[in-house]
C-alpha cells in the first residue's frame, strides 16, 4: 500500500473509532454540575438529555467546590445549598424534567449508577439522588445518608422486594465525600470515594425502562439534605471506580476534540505527506 492510501485509511479507521467509542461511552442520561442556576430555582442538564431539573423552593449557590483542592480537578464550580425545610413538610429538592424518557433498562441491560458529591452538616437521614416508576407496581433506586450518618443505597423491585446496602463507615461532616449506586445486573455495589464500601447479590431484577420521578437533594426515602451537593449524574451502565465522577470535575478544563477536529487533522497529515 502505498503511504498516501495508507494515511487516508488509517484516517478513515481512527474516525470510526473515535465515533464509535464516543456512541459506546453515551451511557449518562442525566448530569449536573450545578455550576449556574436560572431563577433561583433550575439547574441545567448538561448531559443534553433535556432533564433540566427544578427546585421546589429557592436555593442559593456557594463557591465550596470539592475540586477546589484537587490538583487537575478543574476550575472552582459551585453547589446547591439548601434553605432550612422541615424534613416531614415540603423539604427542599430537585425534580428533574421529562423522568419518562430515563430509560435504566436500555435494552435489557439491567444496570445503572447513580452518584454525587455530599457535604453534610449534621447527622440525619438526607436523600442525595433518587429515581423511581410507578408502571406496573413500584421501583426505586435511592442512595443519600441515613438517620444514623451512614451511606445508604436501596433497590426497591417489583419482584423481588427491597434490598439495602449500609456502609460501615461514617460519612464525615463538613467533608466532601463522593457516593456511588452502581447495579451490573446481578450485585448492587456502594462505593465512598470511588472504594467499595459494600456489596451485595441482588439478582435478576428488572429495571423499568421510563421513570416517573427523578430528583435530587431531599425528599424521598430519607428525606431534606442539610449541607452541600455537587456534580450529580445518573447513568445506565454499571461504571467502574476508575470511571465515577469522584476523579473529576464534570466541568471539563478542556473541551473533548470533535468529530471535525479530527478529520481537520487526518487532511493536514494527508496533505503534508502529499508535499513531501
Amino acid at each position: 500500500m502505498k503511504p498516501v492510501r495508507m494515511i487516508v485509511g488509517l484516517t478513515i479507521i481512527a474516525l470510526i473509532s473515535a465515533v464509535g467509542v464516543r456512541r459506546a461511552g453515551a451511557t449518562t442520561l442525566a448530569k449536573f454540575d450545578l455550576d449556574s442556576i436560572i431563577t433561583n430555582r433550575t439547574v441545567v442538564d448538561i448531559s443534553g438529555n433535556n432533564h433540566n431539573a427544578t427546585f421546589n423552593r429557592d436555593v442559593t449557590l456557594s463557591n465550596d467546590d470539592p475540586f477546589n483542592a484537587t490538583p487537575g480537578g478543574g476550575p472552582p464550580g459551585y453547589v446547591v445549598e439548601g434553605k432550612s425545610a422541615s424534613l416531614s413538610i415540603n423539604p427542599t429538592q430537585a425534580n428533574l424534567a421529562n423522568p419518562g424518557t430515563i430509560d435504566l433498562n436500555n435494552g435489557g441491560m439491567n444496570k445503572f449508577t447513580l452518584e454525587g458529591w455530599l457535604k453534610p452538616t449534621v447527622v440525619q437521614g438526607m436523600t442525595l439522588l433518587e429515581v423511581s416508576s410507578t408502571m406496573g407496581g413500584t421501583t426505586a433506586m435511592h442512595l443519600g445518608m441515613n438517620s444514623a450518618g451512614f451511606a445508604r443505597a436501596q433497590f426497591l423491585s417489583q419482584s423481588s422486594g427491597s434490598k439495602i446496602l449500609i456502609s460501615s463507615n461514617a460519612i464525615p461532616l463538613n467533608t466532601w465525600t463522593h457516593l456511588a449506586f452502581v447495579y451490573d445486573g446481578g450485585t448492587m455495589h456502594l462505593y465512598m470515594n470511588a472504594v467499595e464500601a459494600t456489596n451485595s447479590l441482588f439478582v435478576g431484577q428488572t429495571v423499568i425502562n421510563s421513570m416517573s420521578s427523578a430528583f435530587f437533594g431531599g425528599g424521598g426515602a430519607l428525606g431534606q439534605v442539610n449541607g452541600l451537593i455537587d456534580d450529580i449524574r445518573i447513568s445506565n451502565s454499571a461504571l467502574t471506580p476508575s470511571q465515577l465522577g469522584f476523579y473529576e470535575s464534570f466541568t471539563p478544563a478542556m473541551p473533548e476534540p470533535s468529530t471535525m477536529a479530527l478529520l481537520a487533522t487526518g487532511l493536514l497529515t494527508l496533505a503534508w505527506r502529499r508535499r513531501r
